[in-house]
């Protein structure tokens, strides 16, 4: 999952967008760009998001008419596009867009990799979760400067992993700490520090 950057279409695995990303680009494009069809979009993720987030079975129908209102959304506007094109007079190389009208193919040309958070729920709407367990790390160079060892780094990495994995499993982290510590072989060979 990642914000559509370029390069990162270049691995070969499936891809999923974030739809937090896709919000902040249609927001501002909504505020800066004066776009009609950025709210219509808006409303659209997020009652999407609001409907999974219920966690119950998404109906087909359901699945069906927002597929079908995303694809509606973006027609509508490519075919404005289109007419406004014809008035031009055409021009060698690629035309210049705006950052609204570039979301706008991205949406069109990824619209399976946007919603597949509607058809497969191991898919995050999001790529935050990410983001959050990466931002401890990055903070915690930028304060201290770099790790000591790479040795320091794998043992920081190891204990931020266990605290992120009890909070997504909604485990208490005394409890989680607690089992932890009754069985500290295992304890040290997770930061490495056997012999």
């Amino acid at each position: 999952m990642h914000d559509r950057f370029v390069s990162y279409f270049g691995y070969a695995c499936d891809h999923r967008l974030c739809n937090a990303h896709i919000l902040r680009e249609l927001i501002d494009s909504k505020e800066k760009d004066q776009v009609s069809w950025a709210q219509p979009m808006i409303d659209l993720l997020l009652s999407a998001k609001y409907k999974v987030d219920q966690g119950q079975p998404i109906a087909k129908s359901y699945l069906t008419r927002t597929q079908n209102r995303f694809k509606q959304i973006i027609r509508q506007e490519l075919a404005g596009l289109k007419e406004e094109a014809k008035g031009k007079k055409p021009i060698r190389g690629k035309p210049k867009r705006s950052e609204a009208d570039n979301l706008l193919l991205a949406l069109n040309n990824y619209h399976r990799e946007v919603l597949a958070f509607l058809t497969n729920p191991t898919v995050p709407y999001d790529s935050n979760q990410a983001e959050r367990d990466l931002r401890m790390i990055k903070t915690r160079q930028k304060i201290s400067g770099c790790f000591r060892s790479t040795q320091a780094g794998e043992a920081f990495a190891t204990i931020r992993g266990f605290v992120s994995t009890l909070k997504k499993q909604r485990t208490h982290l005394f409890d989680g700490f607690k089992v932890l510590f009754q069985s500290p072989e295992y304890l040290l060979e997770q930061l490495n520090m056997t012999e």
